[in-house]
Formats: structure tokens, sequence, C-alpha cells
């Protein structure tokens, strides 16, 4: 049987340390998301845990991780029960996103009200794929290389240790690169078009000959961009209330693309998705924009998810004799086979946990890109 080494100083060293008890109430809240149990919490490598005078161990009261903090190589250990038990195989993946459960506790200082709405907070629904493949439905969202994050990459059986040094007694898988945006689908833009927003002879989707006296909503949502034309828009920007019966027009989008998941875009266009609605055409400066005002732009919602890790190893039991008498050896090998079985029935496979929190500040860069790109910028007179 193999299992995690747990390291005390984790929460600054990286690796695997144990479940804070701070982190139990949260975990016992997910026990339905068919995970048995949560054998101790991921720390990233270089946390400012340390730094922030928090007591390390079980006590420790460790922030959880931010999108797009970038994870250094940080290391997942794990060694055999017993001396004559060697580690074969070990494969380390992140199989679930689930979304951090609230507890009114979460919001004090908060007036009563509010922080029990808030504590009751549930993801929007929305249509097509987005639902059907929401947090912690295994198997509907695609795995990159083991990770349910794409920004998220796991190495696996490291080999840059000389085997003769490991020899079976260590397991060693590798986590590095970004939580995204990816485990947080409620992200929504409206944007308001029209002639008297600087966009003449254009409509969603091209450059369509509408004329010059059209108007139209768009928004933006994880299920695809939701479109009402001839729109009553009020010189102040106000527009009618959503519902999807009020909007003719639904352009479907799968999850992966509105998903954002590189880097460098989520800094500026966030991707393609929302670049196709809020860039300028021709050569970005002097062409048509996109869009003509971002009316608003709603920020994630979820505040907090809960990656989960999981670790299976294949383990097998060094025979005693594998040289001598023939009944000996045969014997030595029929023991170590059947200890071999026994150790991969016990528990091989374990779930370790991560928090990440929704960081606002690289958003807030795109927004302001956004914005930017808009057509109300280049309107000098009176919209009225």
């Amino acid at each position: 049987m193999a299992v995690p080494f747990i390291n005390l100083l984790a929460p600054s060293m990286g690796g695997i340390g144990p479940v804070e008890l701070s982190d139990i109430p949260m975990l016992s809240e997910l026990s339905g998301n068919g995970v048995p149990f949560y054998a101790g919490r991921f720390y990233p490598k270089d946390s400012q845990a340390i730094f922030e005078g928090l007591q390390l161990g079980f006590f420790s009261q460790t922030p959880p991780w931010l999108t797009w903090e970038e994870i250094q190589p940080t290391q997942i250990w794990m060694v055999p029960i017993s001396g004559d038990e060697r580690i074969v195989t070990m494969n380390c993946t992140i199989e679930r996103i689930d979304i951090r459960p609230r507890s009114t506790s979460d919001y004090e200082g908060l007036d009563a009200q509010t922080a029990f709405e808030l504590a009751n907070w549930e993801p929007p629904i929305y249509g097509g794929d987005v639902l059907e493949k929401a947090h912690g439905q295994v198997g509907l969202l695609p795995s990159f290389n083991g990770s349910l994050d794409p920004g998220v990459e796991i190495e696996q059986n490291l080999s840059f240790i000389p085997p003769i040094i490991t020899n079976g007694f260590l397991g060693i898988s590798q986590i590095t690169g970004r939580c995204t945006e990816w485990g947080f689908y409620d992200q929504e833009m409206t944007i308001i078009n029209g002639t008297k927003y600087g966009q003449p002879q254009w409509g969603y989707g091209g450059a369509d000959a509408l004329g010059y006296d059209y108007s139209e909503v768009i928004k933006l949502r994880p299920d695809g961009a939701w479109i009402k034309r001839n729109a009553e828009i009020g010189n102040d920007g106000q527009i009618p209330a959503f519902s999807t019966g009020s909007y003719e027009e639904y352009i479907n989008n799968s999850y992966l693309d509105t998903a954002i998941q590189s880097y460098e875009d989520a800094e500026t266009i966030g991707n393609d998705y929302y670049d196709a609605s809020t860039r300028i055409e021709g050569d970005g400066v002097t062409g048509n924009p996109r869009a003509g005002l971002i009316q608003d732009i709603r920020q994630s919602q979820m505040d907090t998810v809960i990656y989960t890790i999981k670790v299976a190893c294949t383990t097998i039991v060094a025979p005693d004799f594998i040289t001598g008498p023939d009944e000996l050896v045969r014997n030595s090998l029929a023991a170590a086979a059947i200890q071999s079985f026994a150790s991969n029935l016990l528990n091989n496979v374990w779930y370790f946990y991560l928090p990440v929190r929704y960081n606002g500040d690289i958003p807030a860069r795109r927004y302001a890109e956004y914005f930017r790109k808009a057509g109300i910028n280049r309107v000098t007179t009176d919209l009225s």
C-alpha cells in the first residue's frame, strides 16, 4: 500500500500538507461529491503562508490559492507503507472542480439578510453543455493530460531522480502552471450596439447592411450570445430586463470556447469568443468597433472553487528469495504475488484538495481593454 508523504511545512514548502482543521466543515459539506475522503491539502510551492505569520500544520489558516497565480513546480510524494513494497506506477489527475460550500460565518460583519443571501447563492442555470458539464460532472469535460484545468500541467512518474536511488521506494508527480478561469463559468457581458454608438452600418457578426438606425442588445453568456434586435434603449443606456424569451436570436456556444484558458489572453482579449464581439475591425485602430457600448460586465460570483487531486498507485511486494532452491523461490514468488494482490486491494487511491479563489485583478485588465475599444469613445455629439 502506498501512502502520501504529509509535510507539516507544506504551506510554505509546497506539496501535500495535512487537512486544515478550519477546512473540515467545508469538506464535510462536499461529502456528496463522490470523494470518500480527503487525505490532505495541496499547497503550491512558494506560498506566502509562512511570511504572513500563519501557524503551520493542522491549525494553519492558509488562504486559498488565486486564479492565474503561477504554480511553481510542486511535487507530490508517495511512499510504500512497508519495507518490502515497491511503487511501480503513480498517476496523478485533477478530476473534479466543485463550488466551495458557503456559510453565514464566511460573511461576518455583514447584516444578517445579506449574509444569508450570499451563503445561499446558487450559480445561474444556463442552457446547453454549460449546464451538463458544470462543476463536479466527472467525465463530461475533457481532460488535458490528466488535468481538468487546461492551465494546470501534471508530470507523471518523474524520472529525473535515478531509479537506483528511489528503487520503488518513492513515487513522484509534479504540478505546474496556473489555475485558469476554467473553473468559473458565470461571467456575463452586456453590449449595446447602434449607429449612435459609433458603429455605422455595423451589426452583430459582420458588416451587415442594417442601415443607420439599428439598435441591438447582446448578452454574452457562457451558453452563447443572446441578441435582441431593435431594442428600445434609453439615453442613459438602460435596457429591458433580460429573459431568454425576449431575445429573438440565440447563437449557441460551447463551454470549451467560452472558458478563458490563456493567461496572456486573459489580460487582453479574454479569448476568441469575447474578442469576436469587442474588437475593432481592420487595423484594430481605425476600423469599425464590434462593441458600441459595454453596458455591463458581471464578474464571477463563485468566489472559491475546490480542485480535487486524485493520486493512484500500483505497488508490488518484492519476493524474499529470487535465487536458491526451486521450491523456496516458488514459494517466495507466490507469497509476494499474494501480498501484492492484497496491497493493491487496499486503498492505493488518495484524494487531496486545493481551494482556488477567483482573482479579480486579471479580469479587470481585460475589462479596461474592452471599454477602450468600444465605439462610444468615438462619439463626440449628443446621443439624445
